[in-house]
């Protein structure tokens, strides 16, 4: 599978986590954001019975859902470069 097309997961996710030097399983919460993904986490939950990584982003608007679906009909090649 060509790299253009996979997830913008490390990208993003390094935008939420870049106030701290290194994510590990003994500081995840000292994020600022935590409590932001906790709680949309919670709300797709409420929806579904799972999360994938490109709706969190868009439940937190780091990616806008019309972008994402235009990503999924590959009318956007890659989806890092749509911020």
């Amino acid at each position: 599978m060509p790299t253009e097309h996979l997830l913008p997961q490390h990208f993003v996710l390094g935008k939420i986590m870049s106030n701290v030097s290194k994510p590990t399983v003994a500081n995840y919460r000292e994020f600022k954001e935590y409590p932001k993904i906790v709680a949309a986490v919670a709300r797709i939950l409420a929806r579904q019975r799972f999360v994938a990584p490109v709706e969190l982003f868009v439940e937190m608007s780091l990616l806008p859902a019309a972008d994402l679906e235009r990503w999924r009909r590959g009318q956007i090649p890659v989806l890092e470069r749509v911020h």
